[in-house]
C-alpha cells in the first residue's frame, strides 16, 4: 500500500495541483494492486533482451532484487542538484547566477538509469 511521505511545506497558490495528482494516482494504484516500494535506491535495472524485467535496489536492510510482473516504473524525481546534467539538458538554468532549489537527492540517478 502506498503511504504519504509525510513531509510538509506551506503551499502557495497553484502548488496543490501536484499533491492532488499524486493522491489520485496513489489511490488508483492501490485499487488495482500496484506494489510500491519506497525508501529504496535503485542501482541496477535487470534486462531480458530489450525488456526491463526487474531491478536491484539498496534498502535499509541491504540489497534486494525485485522481479517485475508487468513493468518497472522509475519515479525519478528531478536532477536540479546535478550540475553536469543541468548544464547538459537545461543550459539556461546552468547559469551560476541562478539559485538552485532542491535537495541532495535531486541528483538525477533515476534519469541516468533509464
Amino acid at each position: 500500500m502506498l503511504e504519504s511521505r509525510k513531509h510538509f511545506k506551506v503551499a502557495m497558490e497553484g502548488e496543490a495541483g501536484g499533491a492532488k495528482l499524486i493522491e489520485k494516482l496513489a489511490d488508483h494504484a492501490n485499487k488495482i494492486g500496484v506494489r510500491v516500494e519506497t525508501d529504496r535506491a535503485v542501482h541496477t535495472l535487470v534486462r531480458d533482451g530489450e525488456r526491463i524485467v526487474g531491478l536491484v535496489c539498496k534498502s535499509f536492510d541491504g540489497d534486494k532484487a525485485v522481479r517485475a510482473k508487468k513493468a518497472v516504473i522509475l519515479a525519478a524525481g528531478q536532477f536540479g542538484m546535478n550540475e553536469a546534467m543541468v548544464k547538459q539538458y537545461c543550459r539556461l538554468l546552468g547559469d551560476d547566477r541562478i539559485q538552485k532549489q532542491g535537495s541532495t537527492f535531486d541528483d538525477g540517478a533515476g534519469h541516468q538509469l533509464g
